[in-house]
């Protein structure tokens, strides 16, 4: 991973380049994604209280709703 920045008159660092290889991140390296119970098998909800996608292996949610479609 290279990064570039610079340095303004408070002291503080702007990134102004970020440059990253395929491999380097994940899923669970951003910063709305709370991958805890990251399991074979798991799916990603939005949770509403946390702001965060939450992966989990069991959904239990009233407000869920799954449509399978017409067939």
């Amino acid at each position: 991973m290279a990064i570039k920045a610079t340095v303004n008159q408070k002291n503080r660092i702007k990134a102004s380049t970020v440059t990253l290889n395929k491999g380097d991140i994940s899923l669970g390296d951003l910063n709305d994604v709370n991958d805890v119970d990251l399991a074979d098998g798991a799916m990603m909800i939005y949770n509403g209280a946390t702001g965060k996608y939450d992966i989990t292996p069991k959904i239990e949610n009233e407000n869920l709703v799954i449509n399978g479609g017409n067939y």
